[in-house]
């Protein structure tokens, strides 16, 4: 059966009542954190006045055996610019960063570096799917603060029995212009694969899927990290 579908349209008399969507955010939680495994794809386009500047896809994967990967794609350029590894006691560490000459100053070029941590040093500082959905769940856009936001319409679907749900709002926000435009925060799917597509050009579309990354995951070239390594240790 449907749980909740209704539609609201905001004005100053009266504003959504968000205690369906607090229900359904715990029970996307709860049957989040039975998953066994987990993806997350989150896309970004940074844009000024129509024209893309930068597009990155960030994919991030975890396992209950405290497996996890992570990399940045920039897609304009169709290179990967980051990743991390980490896998039992250690962490892989890839990026890319300005090439320095020997006074320190930017050459212009970019150079790779490779480095190998030990997890007990780093695991504060990895990032958790989890942490990174509930993010997500924040930038929907409740009218509760102190800064008013012109809630438009407000829109919950979710089917109990297929977990299949959709909801979405409409809010005028100020754009880069100084104008006012209608933009909507949409979250989509089911409790195995769903989207958060949100008006923030730094949250982007986040996709969260029940996967197991890790069955086909070939790995890292890990010679490349022990020999920079060795190098940096000469």
């Amino acid at each position: 059966m449907v749980f909740a579908l209704f539609l609201l349209a905001a004005c100053a008399e009266e504003q959504p009542d968000y205690d369906d969507l607090d229900d359904f955010e715990e029970d996307l939680l709860e049957a989040y954190d039975e998953w066994e495994a987990a993806s997350l794809y989150n896309e970004v386009e940074f844009e000024q006045q129509g024209e893309v500047l930068q597009h990155i896809m960030l994919e991030m994967h975890s396992d209950t055996e405290d497996k996890m990967f992570m990399q940045v794609e920039d897609k304009m350029e169709d290179t990967i610019t980051d990743y991390v590894y980490a896998l039992e006691d250690e962490v892989y560490l890839f990026n890319t960063v300005p090439e320095l000459d020997e006074d320190d100053e930017e050459t212009g070029e970019m150079e790779e570096k490779y480095v190998i941590e030990d997890r007990e040093d780093v695991e504060g500082a990895l990032p958790e799917i989890r942490m990174l959905l509930q993010q997500g769940l924040q930038t929907f856009p409740r009218d509760e603060g102190e800064e008013e936001i012109d809630i438009e319409e407000f829109e919950l679907e979710y089917d109990e029995d297929t977990t299949a749900f959709d909801i979405r709002t409409s809010m005028v926000l100020e754009n880069e212009m100084g104008e006012e435009e209608t933009f909507e925060w949409r979250m989509f799917g089911d409790f195995t694969e769903f989207t958060i597509d949100s008006p923030d050009p730094s949250m982007g579309s986040m996709t969260f899927v029940e996967q197991d990354f890790f069955e086909d995951f070939e790995g890292i070239d890990k010679d490349l990290h022990e020999e920079v390594e060795e190098n940096d240790d000469e």
